[in-house]
């Protein structure tokens, strides 16, 4: 049995999942045992600059997280779209190729995936934020912030490069205009 179009699980579809599933943990997680009050904001060391009420942290998290989840799903839409004019691709030929009529549903299928694998690295990132807000609570900071913001930029840049860098969306070998 195959999947329906569209509803296929991709990388960018189960890494998005994660995401979502572990952002969500994280906010139970903090409303359970996160203490009253929580840093609200972090410096650039880790150390909290300003505190609120524990609701009121969760409040703003779920307010990013929806807003997220919207940007994503916002981003989908535009991507299909998007006139072959707007989009990107690695060359001309490329662009000639996945934008004739018989290859742009597999074109954006595939630049979904990537827009939903970067955007579950990114609520991984946001999930490892609202964490360290419980590990600051005590005062001392979360110096792990920076490494988790170094990791997902790597991480982003490691997805780009592959994205335009590799054969994802360039046109096959000898092909030639259809």
């Amino acid at each position: 049995m195959t999947p329906e179009r569209g509803t296929a699980l991709t990388a960018g579809r189960l890494a998005l999942a994660v995401g979502l599933i572990v952002y969500a943990a994280t906010l139970v997680w903090i409303a359970l045992t996160g203490p009253d009050p929580l840093p609200a904001h972090l410096g650039a060391a880790g150390e909290p600059t300003r505190w609120e009420s524990k609701a009121w942290v969760i409040g703003v998290q779920a307010i990013i997280g929806v807003v997220l989840l919207a940007v994503v799903l916002g981003c989908r839409a535009l991507a299909s779209r998007a006139s072959p004019e707007l989009l990107s691709l690695p060359s001309a030929p490329a662009k000639e190729y996945w934008t004739t009529p018989q290859r742009r549903g597999e074109l954006n299928r595939r630049l979904n995936s990537d827009l939903e694998l970067i955007f579950g690295l990114t609520f991984l990132l946001v999930s490892w934020v609202a964490a360290g807000l419980v590990r600051a609570a005590d005062g001392s900071g979360d110096p792990t912030l920076t490494v988790a913001i170094l990791v997902y930029a790597a991480l982003l840049v490691a997805v780009t490069l592959v994205m335009f860098n590799g054969q994802r969306y360039r046109a096959p070998e000898g092909w030639t205009h259809d």
